[in-house]
């Protein structure tokens, strides 16, 4: 074991003079209870020199879990307290120019946001669309979001559709039923002609036909709703809605809206139009069911099969530059690359978080964000720096700090990217974004009315994200370069910190646990320091290194402060 029990071992059978006034059970005993506060220490420890890490004490630092988020070991109450300052201060800066309320962002398995979105082609940024196609759910505290991987909302709108469906209220399916009773002779006439001149309707052709157009239960449904209304009319060749059974009835002439009639169905059309001119009112509800099932088919075929026709896109990956052979569902990024680009270089505009600490006991730290009200910690995660992800340290507690500082987090050239997932449009079934029937279903509930309903119990929370809502999709992005954070300390000692801190040393800052400002598969910032006018005074300053800074255009990232999010639902249901 390379841990703290086999150097006190070690250490009790190689000094046997040093430690002969105690009995050796003891000082097991006493290496023991080392290892139980994990006192860690290596024998076989490479030397700074080696690894070119920092030599400061084993007791200022801490292992990072493999997870991706850094887990604070503060209470939700502290966590909340600080997000709910930062977030007001956000919003408070960018009032003046963006009209929008912005939420922060848990740091997401995706890393920090892709801004260069599309290459000289204009095809989509892989590493953009990972960030802008998750879904948004509460994160670990109140006051921040965190989204799920990539596809996250595409995926759970397709699940959710699928519990929805177009259905009659009670009287309006009563009527429907009595007009179908009556022409029940006359529908099977035309099952039959139909039969007579095209062949046997089998079914396997109603599986096909639902499959298509989400309105095929009968074969008179069949003959009408799919022959006649989808492909004797063209609209399937057009991606378009079926004839609904309303504009047959009251079409001035059939035929000219059927240019792909063959001749021989002239009896067929014949037999339709004496069928619904008997259904008379109930062609209005049999067209409702026809175009709402059409309506959900197509926008759960389109999101989960994108093509180039239906407004799928492809993406290009921004470490090798290969183009995807597999569409994905479209998004819009309405803001030119070169707009963003100037922003991001304006670094007179600038987002300044000033965090103030001081000792209030050994192991506690009054923490202020920009003169706001105070509250209390532990003195441990404030700020932390991590290396090659494998060492978090603790920025309060290194050799030669202090509890008494001053974090100044400064986000320069922030721009604020408005994000679209590309809308269906009925009328050339392009898109795949269409929210009525989710807010349709979600206004009707479980009231006794036609449209769309939920057939179940949504698998998701569709209130605000204040209210628990996990079905949430991303709008705008507030984005800026990765902030510089300088923590001054007073009452400190510069020369003894001096000794253990490297400035080639790249790695990652983390603010109060959750708040990361860098990816950790990377080394994000580089520091430098400052001696103020005397040696208790000091200052670190991180900015970002050579690493993310010099990269090519497809892999440019930027911080991602916050975002605003859609909910379907903004007030209570009825389900």
């Amino acid at each position: 074991m390379k841990l703290s029990i086999s150097v006190c071992l070690h250490y009790i059978l190689d000094k046997p003079t040093e430690i002969g006034m105690f009995p050796k059970k003891w000082l097991v005993f006493l290496a023991l209870i080392l290892f139980a506060v994990n006192l860690e220490y290596s024998l076989t420890s490479p030397s700074p020199e080696e690894t070119g890490h920092f030599s400061i004490p084993s007791l200022m630092s801490t292992t990072i879990p493999k997870e991706p988020t850094i887990r604070s070991s503060f209470s939700p109450t502290v966590e909340q307290q600080f997000y709910s300052q930062l977030k007001a201060l956000i919003n408070k800066a960018i009032a003046p120019i963006y009209h929008i309320e912005i939420t922060p962002i848990q740091y997401p398995s995706q890393g920090d946001f892709m801004w260069f979105y599309q290459n000289d082609n204009q095809i989509f940024n892989e590493g953009t669309f990972d960030y802008i196609s998750a879904r948004v759910s509460p994160g670990e505290v109140p006051e921040i979001a965190q989204i799920s991987p990539s596809g996250g909302f595409p995926n759970a709108y397709v699940q959710l559709l699928s519990g929805i469906t177009y259905t009659l209220s009670a009287t309006d399916q009563a009527t429907l039923e009595n007009a179908l009773t009556k022409a029940q002779a006359e529908a099977q006439s035309i099952v039959s002609t139909y039969q007579q001149i095209f062949g046997e309707i089998t079914d396997e052709d109603l599986k096909i036909a639902q499959k298509e157009i989400n309105f095929v239960s009968s074969r008179i449904d069949y003959v009408i709703g799919y022959v006649l209304g989808y492909q004797w009319s063209g609209r399937q060749n057009e991606s378009k809605p079926p004839l609904t059974y309303q504009e047959i009835a009251e079409a001035p002439n059939l035929k000219e809206l059927l240019p792909q009639m063959p001749i021989s169905a002239t009896p067929v059309v014949t037999e339709i139009v004496n069928y619904l001119s008997l259904l008379d009112s109930a062609n209005a509800l049999q067209s409702k069911l026809q175009l709402g099932g059409w309506i959900a088919r197509q926008i759960v075929n389109n999101t989960s099969y994108p093509t180039k026709d239906n407004g799928g896109m492809k993406l290009v990956n921004p470490n090798t530059g290969s183009v995807s052979d597999k569409f994905q569902v479209g998004y819009r990024i309405n803001s030119a690359l070169s707009s963003i680009q100037n922003d991001l270089n304006n670094t007179q505009r600038s987002i300044k978080v000033k965090i103030t600490t001081s000792e209030n006991s050994p192991k506690e730290i009054i923490a202020k964000v920009n003169g706001g009200v105070s509250f209390l910690t532990d003195s441990v995660n404030v700020l932390q720096f991590s290396v090659k992800n494998r060492f978090a340290y603790d920025l309060h507690r290194v050799q030669g700090t202090s509890k008494d500082s001053t974090i100044t987090i400064e986000y320069q050239g922030y721009t604020m990217i408005p994000i679209t997932a590309l809308a269906w449009q009925q009328a050339t079934n392009v898109g795949w974004y269409y929210g009525d029937p989710i807010t349709e279903a979600c206004k009707n509930g479980t009231q006794d009315v036609t449209g769309f309903k939920f057939s179940s119990q949504p698998i998701y929370n569709l209130y605000s994200l204040a209210d628990g809502g996990n079905f949430g999709q991303i709008r705008n992005l507030l984005i800026s370069n990765y902030p510089i954070v300088t923590i001054n300390y007073q009452n400190a000692d510069f020369k003894q910190f001096k000794k253990s801190w490297d400035e080639n040393v790249t790695g990652n800052l983390t603010l109060f646990g959750l708040s990361k400002l860098g990816n950790l598969k990377e080394g994000t910032y580089s520091s430098k320091l400052s001696q103020g006018s005397s040696n208790s005074e000091f200052s670190v300053i991180f900015s970002a290194s050579p690493q993310v800074t010099t990269v090519p255009q497809l892999q440019k990232t930027a911080h991602v402060i916050g975002g605003s999010f859609y909910f379907p639902i903004m007030d209570t249901p009825n389900f």
